[in-house]
């Protein structure tokens, strides 16, 4: 595991902070990373902090062959949508240093865009709402990229790049669209994308979460909400108090939950086949008929840090946390 290093990288749109300080003498790295596979705490646990490369404009790195080939690269530059400078850089090391084993190649990132993503349509029992990327200045510039590319309301339209709903509104019909007129002020490129009711017959919505770690694939959490945008903040908020919810999700990790069928795992794994990534995340929702709603497919999703809450309310989770750390212990070594 100590042959293993890490390949980190700034964002396209300045978001990233990454900058060197002291503390008692000591030289500290503080890393504030967009768009990267969120791995620190681990490499901190595991004791590698040592091994991370960071891609800079004057990163220069020269490794003899005889010494190359005992190493592992695991590439944590993980969003293909606003990385792709870093990820360009990062592929140009690969080619050059012929490592013992590239985790999560820059190549294999590169399938991950939202584009490529919504295109998983063919898969059996999977379900990808249409996506698309436009440019627009005003109003009316959105009216015709939905237009022109055939969708209908509703609709999820977000700016590229923020997280945690920032930024992201539903939208039912086109009368709505008035009430992002300022967000052209942010950004000029929107994502178009097609809402999938996925409400269940209680009123709650769910994002369940699985992580695929070379090809197998493990419940990760499922979080409850009544609100349709759902976050891990919503697990405080909406489940902490909620035994019922907590019951759900404890029979989720457990293989018990009634969502979960028999070849659920085995259709998330169609995924893996088509990306081929070591190490990534699906976010998704489970119908009861079987057919199965992909919100999302990257490597860019918290797979290894969980919280269990002020006073343990979620500590049911971390059997499935030491699974995880095992299995990406296997991974490095």
């Amino acid at each position: 595991m100590k042959n293993t290093y890490f390949l980190l990288g700034p964002d396209d749109h300045g978001r990233s902070i990454l900058k060197e300080h002291y503390h008692e003498g000591k030289k500290l790295k503080t890393y504030n990373l967009e768009g990267v596979t969120p791995l620190i705490s681990a490499i901190v646990k595991f004791k590698l902090i040592d091994n991370i490369i960071i891609i800079d404009k004057n990163l220069k790195i020269e490794v003899p062959k005889g010494i190359a080939k005992k190493l592992t690269l695991f590439n944590l530059i993980s969003c293909a949508d606003s990385s792709k400078n870093s990820l360009a850089i990062a592929r140009q090391i690969c080619e050059k240093i012929p490592f013992k084993k590239v985790i999560n190649h820059p190549d294999k990132i590169e399938k991950t865009t939202r584009g490529a993503i919504s295109q998983l349509n063919h898969l059996n029992d999977i379900i990808m709402p249409k996506s698309f990327t436009v440019e627009a200045k005003s109003i009316q510039d959105l009216h015709n990229g939905i237009s022109n590319n055939l969708l209908k309301f509703p609709l999820i339209i977000r700016i590229p790049h923020f997280h945690s709903g920032k930024y992201m509104k539903l939208f039912h019909d086109a009368s709505e669209l008035i009430d992002i007129e300022d967000w052209f002020v942010t950004s000029k490129t929107f994502n178009l994308t097609e809402y999938i009711n996925v409400q269940d017959d209680s009123g709650y919505y769910h994002k369940a979460r699985f992580a695929v770690i070379e090809g197998k694939v493990f419940p990760r959490h499922i979080i409850y909400s009544k609100r349709w945008c759902i976050h891990s903040g919503n697990r405080k908020e909406d489940m902490i108090n909620n035994e019922a919810l907590k019951k759900l999700e404890k029979d989720f990790l457990s293989g018990k939950s009634s969502l979960l069928k028999e070849n659920t795992l085995d259709t998330l794994k169609q995924v893996y086949d088509e990306l081929q990534l070591d190490y990534f995340g699906i976010d998704c929702a489970l119908l009861p008929n079987g057919k199965i709603v992909i919100f999302e497919a990257n490597a860019a999703m918290n797979l290894f840090d969980q919280e269990y809450g002020k006073n343990n309310e979620f500590f049911y989770v971390k059997p499935t946390a030491q699974k995880i750390e095992q299995e990406l212990l296997k991974l490095l070594s």
